[in-house]
C-alpha cells in the first residue's frame, strides 16, 4: 500500500547557523563517492555511468573532466547475448594511497584503476581476476595496501601496488536476507588500532573483519540489520549505518562492545534509511547521509544527540 507518512522535522538552532554549498557537475550523468584531497584540498569524485574522474575547485565552483580509458579486457558476452562484463570501466569508488594516487573501483569492468592527480591523467588499471566481480568500495591502508569489497562476488580484495599482486578472500557461506539474491559485501573500512580490514554485507546482516596478515576471515552477526557502510574513528571504534532499522551502531571491536543509536523518526514508526556515514577529522562527530528525505544528519557522540539539515 502507498506510504501514507507525512514527514516533519523540528527546527533546530544549528539549522540558522549552517550554510550549505553545493556545486553543478554539468557534464556528470552519475556522481558517485567524493573525498576531498589532504594534498591539494580538491574535491575528487568519480562519474558511474559517464566513466570520469571529476575533479571540483571548491573556491571557484569550477570542474575538470578527465575520461577512463576503456577496460584492459573486453567485456564477456554468451551465446544469448547477454553482457557480463561491461565494455566501460563504471567507476564507483575511489581512495587515495601513500603514494598520493588515487585507486578506483571499476565496477563493471572488474579491475582496479589509478590516477595521478598531479598530471591529472589515468596512469594504469589492475585487472581483478576471475571469479570476482563487481569491485564496489575501496580503503587504503598505511601500509599502502589496497582493500576493497567484491559486490557480485562474496569476497574481499588486496591489492599490494608495489608489486600488482592482486588477492582474493572469500567470505564465508552467508544465506541472503529476504528476496536479495546474494548478500553484497558493501563497506569497508581499516581500523586506525590494529589494521584489520572490516567490511559490511548489506543484505547477509552481518559484519566481519580480514586479518591482513594471515588473511584470516571473522565474520560476526550484524547488530544492525541492513549494514551498508561503516567508518572508524580516531580511537578505534567503529561505526556502521543500519540501513533497514534507521539506526547507526557503535562498536568497540576489541570486546564487541556496541551500542546501537536510533535515529529520530521523521513520523511516528518511521526513521530515515542512513546509506553512508564519515567522522569529522577533528570533532569526531559522525555525519550521515540519508535516502529518504534529502538530509544530512549529524551526530554528536558526547551529548547522544541527531542533528538534521535540510539539503537545498
Amino acid at each position: 500500500e502507498p506510504v501514507r507518512a507525512r514527514p516533519q522535522f523540528p527546527v533546530i538552532p544549528e539549522m540558522t547557523m549552517a550554510k550549505i554549498y553545493e556545486y553543478p557537475l554539468k557534464d556528470v550523468i552519475f556522481p558517485h563517492d567524493a573525498e576531498i584531497s589532504e594534498v591539494d584540498g580538491l574535491s575528487y569524485s568519480v562519474d558511474r555511468l559517464g566513466d570520469a574522474m571529476v575533479i571540483t575547485d571548491m573556491q571557484t565552483g569550477k570542474s575538470v573532466y578527465v575520461k577512463m580509458p576503456d577496460p584492459l579486457r573486453p567485456a564477456v558476452e554468451n551465446a544469448n547475448g547477454y553482457t557480463s562484463r561491461s565494455f566501460k570501466p563504471g567507476p564507483h569508488s575511489l581512495a587515495m594511497g601513500t603514494d598520493e594516487l588515487w585507486y578506483t573501483t571499476n565496477a563493471t569492468s572488474d579491475e582496479i584503476g589509478v590516477f595521478d592527480p598531479k598530471t591529472q591523467s589515468w596512469v594504469k588499471s589492475y585487472i581483478v581476476p576471475e571469479p570476482a566481480r563487481y569491485p564496489h568500495t575501496v580503503r587504503i591502508g598505511a601500509d599502502g595496501i589496497v582493500w576493497f569489497t567484491l559486490a557480485g562476488s562474496e569476497q574481499v580484495g588486496r591489492l599490494d601496488p608495489q608489486t600488482g599482486d592482486v588477492q582474493l578472500i572469500d567470505l564465508p557461506q552467508r544465506k541472503p536476507v529476504g528476496i536479495a539474491g546474494a548478500t553484497t559485501p558493501y563497506g569497508i573500512d581499516i581500523s586506525s588500532v590494529d589494521g584489520k580490514v572490516w567490511y559490511a554485507r548489506l543484505y547477509g546482516d552481518a559484519i566481519g573483519y580480514v586479518d591482513p596478515e594471515t588473511l584470516k576471515v571473522t565474520e560476526y552477526d550484524s547488530p544492525v540489520r541492513g549494514p551498508r557502510r561503516l567508518r572508524f574513528d580516531k580511537s578505534g571504534q567503529l561505526w556502521v549505518t543500519g540501513y533497514t532499522d534507521g539506526v547507526i551502531a557503535q562498536i568497540k571491536p576489541d570486546a564487541m562492545d556496541i551500542k546501537v543509536h536510533k535515529m529520530p523518526e521523521f513520523e511516528k514508526d518511521h526513521r530515515p534509511a542512513p546509506y553512508s556515514l564519515a567522522i569529522h577529522p577533528v570533532t569526531q562527530e559522525v555525519w550521515i547521509n540519508e535516502t529518504m528525505n534529502d538530509r544530512v544528519y549529524r551526530y554528536i557522540p558526547a551529548e547522544d544527540r541527531f542533528l538534521s539539515y535540510p539539503m537545498p
